[in-house]
């Protein structure tokens, strides 16, 4: 007997639940003692399961399932706020756990990504560089063929004005008297 439920002989856990906790059940809206004392055994029962497991071992839907119990009793005024508190807390740091695995996983892949995409920056400025240097080069042979343009237009442009100067000098005496305008 624990207080004025009946559980198990290997249920020590319970008069530590009522001591601490006082009667959990003096608002229940289950009346009779037998499943009063089923509900304390099931409390115990949850305490003894975390006690010998370790965090890493707990699994995320048995933890749920506990919730959903402790949630069942609480609709029956059963006083396990304080279990139920400390179940929700551990199943968020599971799944903050398993956050954080996920986590570690998707920042290798993103390590990984940023490696690739420095080494391929690094060849496209090599490629930048090399192209640079051609398009310099490509510039500089642009500028002399502009050069050479420019010299041939202006040799051409001396030489156009040397034949029309000397068409002139010549049709002056084509179709005329050599010592025309002379007398």
């Amino acid at each position: 007997m624990v207080d004025k439920y009946q559980v198990k002989p290997v249920m020590p856990i319970g008069k530590q639940i009522i001591s601490k906790h006082g009667d959990i059940f003096k608002n229940c809206t289950v009346v009779t003692t037998k499943y009063r004392s089923k509900f304390l055994e099931m409390i115990c029962n949850i305490i003894v399961d975390l006690q010998e497991k370790k965090f890493s071992e707990i699994k995320e839907d048995h933890l749920q399932d506990i919730v959903l119990l402790l949630d069942d009793m609480k609709n029956k005024n059963v006083d396990v706020e304080w279990l139920h508190q400390r179940l929700v807390e551990i199943l968020q740091a599971r799944q903050v756990l398993e956050q954080a695995s996920m986590l570690k996983r998707e920042k290798e892949c993103c390590r990984k990504k940023v490696e690739n995409a420095e080494i391929e920056l690094k060849e496209r400025e090599k490629d930048k560089e090399g192209l640079a240097a051609l398009l310099k080069a490509a510039c500089a042979e642009v500028t002399d063929c502009k050069e050479k343009l420019a010299a041939a237009m202006d040799e051409s442009a001396r030489i156009n004005t040397t034949i029309a100067d000397s068409e002139a000098k010549v049709n002056r005496y084509l179709n005329c008297s050599l010592v025309d305008d002379l007398l």
